[in-house]
């Protein structure tokens, strides 16, 4: 057996196989024959799909090495702040920009020296891409500060310094660490220009000064603006899906997960926007009902497009959606009562769980049904992958 295994790792080590390939053969490889004692069952839980999700079980070193690199994350950025305290303000925040741009830069050139390894190498690549993201959105930010500049447009500046960073961390690295930073600064980027683009100007919240007929801007503007957000992250995810491949089935997933994550948090936020009425009092710019109205309606177009596009991702985002609408429906119109409200709240968040695990089961039935109607454990264990990998079941 040892002999195949260095077989499979030197075509990984000639290219003749990616990484994901050659999991698969090596998970072939060391299962058990026809002849072999079975092994104890054990259950495929939460853990074990997140563990799979993001590739091979972490090692001791692994995770050894990932505390370390956190602490040295830590001292660089107190030996930074301890500088930058003995200048005035505008020189602290020069010396925190350069500081944390050398750092993002540092980190980002690891994540791409290590995308050539194995499957561990590449995992801790993705997270060294992750942390140079965030740093870059840091000195973003901190050129904001230095420029004396607003706070929105501080923040469009942060999100957009992040993107170039994500970007080109995802283009020489895919991975789902490097997929999830170029999806959250693309969706930071997007908040912060609908930040800028408010009748507030510089202000992140509401103050609750703003009369009724601001609804068209204060409501549905913000409502279609992170719809058609979501549409863009959908279409990426379709993008994703059409590569070959378990990883970018892995990454079409999340960024499926994410564009459904975005409408239904994005249109929620707008719904439940408060505001002065035009009779003087403090309340909800748009009735609770129509809201909710507008979130069942999202998250019935994503359980269509969980079927449409065989996407167990987009279910999770609507009961998610589900979740918040009867939420805001039990409060606003069912009970004011606390103990009768969590009761209800508790049978919302059981129901729409199953609800979704039944849905879910149907989609992966379908997904793993072979064309001539064999079983799915009957199938050849080298066959394509499924067309998505789903995120962990909850």
């Amino acid at each position: 057996m040892s002999e195949i295994l260095e077989r499979i790792a030197a075509w990984q080590a000639a290219g003749l196989v990616d990484a994901a390939t050659a999991d698969r053969l090596r998970a072939t490889e060391a299962a058990p024959g026809p002849g072999s004692a079975p092994e104890t069952a054990r259950p495929a839980g939460v853990t074990a799909a997140a563990g799979s999700f993001f590739g091979p079980t972490p090692t001791i070193v692994e995770m050894f090495g990932y505390l370390g690199a956190l602490f040295l994350i830590a001292a660089w950025s107190a030996f930074l702040v301890r500088i930058a305290g003995t200048n005035d303000t505008t020189s602290s925040a020069w010396v925190l920009t350069l500081g944390t741009a050398l750092g993002s830069a540092i980190l980002l050139g690891i994540g791409i020296t290590l995308r050539n390894g194995d499957s561990r190498r590449r995992r801790a690549g993705g997270a060294a891409i992750l942390f140079a993201t965030f740093a870059a959105m840091g000195a973003g930010g901190f050129v904001g500060q230095a420029l004396s500049l607003d706070g929105t447009t501080s923040a469009i500046l942060a999100a957009a310094a992040g993107l170039v960073v994500a970007l080109i961390g995802r283009l020489a690295l895919p991975a789902v660490t490097t997929q999830g930073a170029l999806l959250l600064t693309l969706t930071t980027l997007a908040w912060s220009i609908l930040v800028r683009l408010r009748p507030e100007g510089s202000d992140f919240v509401f103050d609750g000064t703003q009369p009724a007929d601001d609804v068209v801007l204060l409501v549905i503007v913000p409502a279609v603006w992170w719809l058609l957000m979501a549409v863009g992250l959908g279409a990426l995810g379709l993008v994703e899906s059409r590569t070959t491949g378990a990883a970018a089935q892995r990454r079409a997933s999340l960024t499926r997960f994410w564009a459904g994550l975005v409408a239904v948090v994005g249109v929620a936020t707008a719904v439940t926007t408060n505001g002065t009425l035009a009779n003087g009092d403090y309340g909800r710019l748009l009735e609770p009902w129509i809201g909710e109205l507008a979130l069942f309606a999202v998250s019935l177009v994503l359980v269509e497009r969980a079927f449409r596009r065989d996407s167990s991702a987009f279910i999770l985002a609507a009961a998610i959606g589900l979740i918040i609408a009867l939420t805001d429906f039990n409060f606003q119109y069912l009970t004011s009562s606390t103990d009768v409200g969590l009761l209800v709240e508790g049978l919302i968040l059981i129901g729409a769980g199953f609800a979704a695990d039944r849905l879910r089961r149907r989609i992966e039935r379908s997904r793993h049904a072979s064309p001539d109607g064999a079983p799915p454990d009957e199938r050849a264990p080298l066959e394509t992958p499924p067309t998505e990998a789903p995120l962990p079941s909850a």
